[in-house]
């Protein structure tokens, strides 16, 4: 599980007058790793940051929360699930498309 120093946090948030930024702080739900994997994903060893150490940074300083993983990872299951409905060759380039077309999606 990820460590947050919330009594460093909340030290720092007494000494200084700017807004406090927590990054990396997606919260990476099982349901959408699973969602990614069921339609040809390869998410493993994924783990985001609890919904409560989120709240109790919020409580002792933080201002803005970046959680970019978790829209990456919602996007790439929906976009997956689509193409394995609707495109299934897109997923697989040994199927009729070249890889370096593809080189990113075939990897996830």
């Amino acid at each position: 599980m990820p460590k947050l120093r919330i009594d460093i946090l909340s030290e720092i948030a007494q000494k200084v007058k700017i807004p406090l930024v927590l990054h990396g702080a997606s919260g990476v739900k099982l349901k959408w790793i699973n969602r990614v994997n069921r339609f040809g994903g390869r998410l493993e060893h994924t783990r985001g940051v609890p919904d409560r150490l989120i709240r109790l940074a919020v409580k002792n300083g933080i201002s803005k929360i970046n959680t970019d993983t978790d829209l990456r990872i919602a996007f790439t299951a929906g976009l997956r699930e689509y193409l394995k409905k609707n495109h299934p060759y897109l997923l697989c380039p040994k199927k009729g498309v070249s890889l370096y077309k593809f080189p990113f999606w075939c990897t996830l």
